[in-house]
């Protein structure tokens, strides 16, 4: 045990948190990639929805311009 003159020796203190990891670029540009191909495949299918949206609201206003409340019914 220390004196107040001679305190103890207890080594280093311990660092405060976990090591930071280094960034690995093996786990995370194919990751990465994965993301944007997926993104891309979605995107795609959706523009064709859109598409096909646009030319049944473009019927839409022509039937109720022309009033064709049956065919729209």
């Amino acid at each position: 045990m220390g004196s107040i003159t001679n305190p103890p020796n207890y080594g280093q203190i311990p660092p405060s948190g976990p090591p930071r990891r280094k960034w690995n670029p093996n786990i995370y540009i194919p990751a990465i990639v994965i993301a944007l191909v997926l993104l891309w495949q979605f995107g795609r299918g959706s523009k064709k929805v859109y598409e096909a949206a646009d030319v049944g609201v473009a019927r839409f206003h022509g039937l109720m311009n022309q009033e064709g409340y049956e065919q729209i019914y």
